[in-house]
């Protein structure tokens, strides 16, 4: 079963708010309230297809980043040979590099 469907409301509270409270107005123009309010309702709603489809349009947004301080000398690519627990939720056909 994929991870969203899956998940609690507090799970998909918790993903929607790595997101700048600008970019969920932004797709939920409809919603009012806090940050905090606006994910709960978005998590409650439970709806994974809009859900999905936020995180992939707003997935250079997130809150989380990755920094790399050193890497051997010989490295030729920044994509993970083996990616541990993740689920491929969407293609990007403008790159080669996929997000989990």
């Amino acid at each position: 079963m994929p991870k969203l469907k899956s998940a609690s409301v507090q799970d998909l509270k918790r993903l929607l708010d790595l997101y700048p409270v600008s970019s969920l107005r932004e797709h939920w123009p409809d919603i009012k309230g806090t940050k905090e309010e606006i994910c709960l309702t978005v998590a409650g709603k439970r709806n994974i297809g809009e859900i999905t489809q936020f995180l992939d349009d707003y997935f250079s947004c997130c809150k989380q980043h990755v920094y790399i301080y050193s890497h051997e000398t010989r490295l030729s690519s920044l994509v993970p040979i083996v990616l541990r627990d993740g689920e491929l939720l969407v293609t990007c056909p403008h790159s080669s590099i996929h997000s989990t």
